[in-house]
């Protein structure tokens, strides 16, 4: 960024450089931020008729998810949906989930402003009663 004569036109704290914006907060993706060691996650899991794993939580550590979507192509009155289980695979919560109302095909997505905390341990899961489905995810675990 060049330096400017007119600095009336800048209202706030005006950047001196690129350098300056971008590494004032090393934001929510940083490797280390806080002293404590953050790993990015973003992962899908294509399933048909069945519940499928996106992501198991390591053991020792919490997963924050910032997002979720699923896609699916399910039969009549059928869930399409992501949802969280616990180590025994029993289900805790859904986080998305629509019933399709005839045979097609449909999309339920979500971002979370303030992530979803989940427990080391959990799983995050995707389904669709019955036909082919995606589910992604992103998040971190600390």
């Amino acid at each position: 960024m060049g330096e400017e004569s007119n600095q009336v036109k800048w209202i706030g704290i005006r950047p001196v450089s690129e350098q300056a914006i971008f590494q004032h907060e090393p934001g929510p993706w940083a490797a280390v931020r806080g002293g404590i060691t953050r790993t990015q996650i973003c992962k899908n899991a294509t399933v048909n008729g069945a519940f499928g794993t996106i992501h198991t939580v390591t053991a020792g550590k919490t997963f924050y998810l910032t997002s979720a979507a699923v896609f699916g192509n399910a039969p009549a009155n059928q869930v399409i949906q992501i949802d969280v289980a616990d180590a025994a695979a029993a289900q805790q919560y859904q986080l998305l989930a629509g019933y399709s109302s005839g045979a097609g095909s449909g999309m339920l997505t979500n971002c979370f402003p303030m992530p979803i905390v989940i427990p080391a341990g959990y799983l995050i899961r995707v389904n669709c009663g019955g036909g082919p489905a995606i589910g992604c995810i992103q998040g971190w675990e600390e």
